[in-house]
Parts: structure tokens; sequence; C-alpha cells
């Protein structure tokens, strides 16, 4: 178990050993439980990797009428592959989006607050785009791993996007989306921001490790 990168499983299983929930038999319990499952699991990655046959003689049968001959195998071997890890990956997007809508009422608030802000005068030439609003759920969603989803704010500017970490002199990142080519502005540990070019909102995910290091900077 690597103690800088916990789990939230592990958590779980962790308290079992705390004084006030300490149970000899529900341990033992769980950890011929992890055994079994952490060796399907290795089970399931290995298939993912590479199809067993005996995973591509289960498939054939249920999705072909013909024969399952050497040739129609071989052909299922890539069909089977390409199956599991779009399944696999399916499952992450599903649970990506299923916890981005929980935030959506959060988000809305704040986006009628920005709308307010607007509508009353305080700054007409603002327009906060729904791209900028998808730009800060994606953001939300990979700070929330190591910091608290009601700290996790932004403030549309002029000129750029702001996400911060509960207030403004705590930036993560800095969307510039008022052009045709879109950036992201990443922050040193001096704050000093850094533009990077960026094609879909989903490269954004690609900085993920900055800005959980840039949040970090303000936990420690």
């Amino acid at each position: 178990m690597d103690l800088l990168n916990i789990k939230e499983q592990q958590v779980s299983e962790l308290k079992k050993f705390h004084k006030s929930n300490f149970d000899i038999d529900k341990i033992i319990s769980t950890a011929s439980e992890l055994k079994y499952t952490n060796a399907i699991k290795a089970i399931l990655n290995e298939e993912s990797e590479e199809p067993s046959e005996a995973i591509i003689k289960f498939f054939i049968p249920q999705v072909y009428s013909g024969r399952a001959t050497e040739k129609v195998i071989e052909q299922f071997r890539e069909i089977v592959k390409k199956a599991i890890n779009q399944w696999l990956s399916d499952k992450v997007s599903n649970r990506l989006k299923s916890a981005l809508e929980k935030e959506t009422e959060s988000d809305k608030v704040e986006a009628q607050k920005i709308d307010a802000y607007i509508e009353n005068g305080e700054n007409k030439n603002i327009e906060t785009t729904e791209e900028e609003l998808e730009g800060f759920m994606i953001v939300k969603s990979i700070i929330r791993a190591k910091g608290e989803i009601s700290k996790i704010k932004y403030k549309d500017n002029q000129n750029y996007f702001a996400i911060f970490y509960e207030k403004q002199t705590q930036p993560i990142c800095r969307l510039h989306f008022n052009r045709a080519q879109k950036y992201i502005g990443l922050l040193d540990s001096e704050k000093k921001e850094e533009r990077i070019a960026i094609d879909t909102l989903d490269d954004i995910f690609n900085h993920s490790d900055h800005l959980l290091k840039t949040l970090e900077n303000y936990l420690s």
C-alpha cells in the first residue's frame, strides 16, 4: 500500500483496525476476501491486455452463429480485446459523468450569481460561456481528488476565466477561451502563469498532475 496515495476503499479497510472497530474474525474474513478479489482483478487485467482463448470462446457463441474455428477465434481475439477496453473506458466515463452531475446544482447556483452580477450592470462585457463552465467542471473533477468540493470556485474576468481554491489568492488555473485557439494557464509555485494551447476540453485532463500539485502548495 502506498501511504502517499491511499485510495478511499483502502481507508475503509484501515478503519477496521481502529481499537473501537477491531474484530479479528472480520479482519481475517476481509483479508481472505481481498486475496480473492485481487486475484480476480489481476485476471481481468490480463484478459484486457491479451484475451485468453477461454474468454474468446465464451463470447463467440453469444454473438456469432457460425462454428468457432481456429480462424474465427483468431479474428475474435482483437474484437474481444477492443470490446473489453471500450467497456472499461465507458465505465470510467460514466462514473466521471455521474460525479460531475452531482455537482451540477451547486454550479448552477454559482452560474446564477455570475448572471446576476452581469445583469446588474457591474460588468456587462463579461459573458460566461458553456465551454468555460464545462472546463470548470473538468478542473473540479480533478481537484476533488485532494481538495474539498465546496472550496473550488471560479470568477469570470474580462480576459480569462479564473479557477481558484477557497479564495482568489489561491488560483488553480486560468482558462483562456475567448479566442479561436484555447489555452489553459498553469501556475508555478510563485503563481507565474504559463499558457499551454489545448485543442479540446478533454486536453485539460493531460495537466491533472500539475493542477493537483498547485493545490498541494496551498494545503501544505
